[in-house]
């Protein structure tokens, strides 16, 4: 099992399909049953885990751009993705803005919106415009909140 992003995966060989697999932690539901006795399965010394899973679930970076800010001591996963530009504040609280490649647009302001006010998109308009209209229409489900 390695991190990547900021999430577990498992890597292993699937005998059924002969090839190797990534899974997604979060993903896995239900009761899993091992199979075969306990340390009968080693880790290749040759496979590299980390260079698995990010082949596995890596985007292809488009070359587009985008600056974020961040607030100070947040958005671990997303500062881990991205290149600090320098520090900064916005609306009186300290953080740093981080430069990013967005890959698709619809993943990156997902990430993004699930910071709420400690991630703010800087630009491009566009993606500061999908990730405020994720925020609305998440703030109109609960009722309460206005953005």
């Amino acid at each position: 099992m390695v991190t990547e992003k900021g999430r577990w995966y498992l890597v292993g060989h699937d005998r059924d399909r002969g090839a190797t697999r990534t899974f997604r932690l979060s993903r896995i539901g239900g009761e899993v049953t091992p199979i075969g006795p306990a340390g009968a399965v080693n880790r290749p010394e040759d496979a590299d885990l980390r260079e698995i899973v990010a082949d596995a679930v890596g985007e292809t970076p488009s070359g587009v751009r985008a600056q974020v800010w961040v607030a100070d001591g947040r958005a671990t996963a997303l500062r881990r993705a991205g290149t600090s530009l320098g520090a900064r504040q916005l609306g009186g609280r300290d953080g740093e803005v981080i430069e990013l490649d967005i890959g698709t647009t619809d993943r990156l302001a997902r990430d993004v919106a699930g910071y709420g006010t400690d991630a703010v998109v800087i630009e491009p308009a566009t993606l500061r415009e999908e990730v405020l209209g994720r925020l609305r229409a998440h703030a109109g489900a609960g009722g309460e909140r206005r953005i």
